[in-house]
């Protein structure tokens, strides 16, 4: 059951999740497109490993995790808390080093 009806105004923009439980979450954080592109990278997950780490493999910025997550969640990852769900062996599809810098300057960071 969501507090907000789908349909409603304040729904719009919002990004519905839903957790193990059948329970669905609003976000309204802008989520990054993630078509797949043939730069994209993948990652197998391994023990230990947390998405600041990963983030810092490939971009050397751990702040940029959340592209990864946007990523994750776009293709069908359950990511409602990220290092927490990171699970080894779980592939995970992520830009290009190219491009993860054009998202991060588009969004000013």
């Amino acid at each position: 059951m969501t507090l907000i009806p789908l349909r409603s105004r304040y729904a719009r923009g919002c990004r519905i999740l839903r957790d193990t439980q059948g329970r669905n979450y609003f976000s309204r954080r802008r989520y990054v497109d993630a078509p797949v592109r043939s730069d994209d990278l993948m990652h197998t997950v391994r023990e230990g490993e947390r998405m600041r780490h990963i983030a810092w493999r490939y971009y050397r910025d751990p702040e940029a995790w959340w592209i990864i997550m946007d990523y994750a969640i776009q293709d069908g990852h359950r990511m409602l808390m990220p290092d927490r769900d990171l699970v080894p062996g779980m592939v995970l599809r992520m830009p290009s080093v190219e491009y993860a810098r054009r998202i991060l300057s588009e969004r000013g960071e």
